[in-house]
């Protein structure tokens, strides 16, 4: 949606995230553009909207220790918080649950 927020995804899906692949452990290669536009959006939101898909509300369910939902939640949870706060407005660094990390991941 917009020039700037498509420029800004693509710049990330074809550079920044092969660069720090690492950095972002919830999205991979197959993931899609909306994935890499809700990541954009986390970032800046004012760059880019959430998708129409990331919009919707989703059902949550518990997930399985090692998947890799569960994998991208515990990082976001132990390390993605302190290193970025501001990527996670509504949650706490050592206070939030694996869950709301996960429900704010999804």
């Amino acid at each position: 949606e917009g020039e700037e927020c498509y420029s800004a995804v693509r710049y990330f899906m074809s550079k920044d995230f092969f660069e720090n692949m690492k950095d972002y452990p919830m999205l991979n290669v197959q993931s899609t553009f909306e994935d890499f536009q809700a990541q954009v959006h986390i970032f800046n939101s004012s760059a880019c909207p959430l998708p129409p898909c990331a919009a919707k509300p989703v059902q949550c369910v518990h997930v399985a220790h090692g998947s890799p939902c569960y994998e991208a939640a515990a990082w976001a949870r132990a390390d993605g918080i302190w290193a970025n706060p501001d990527w996670y407005p509504e949650l706490q660094a050592g206070a939030s649950s694996i869950q709301g990390f996960q429900a704010h991941i999804h």
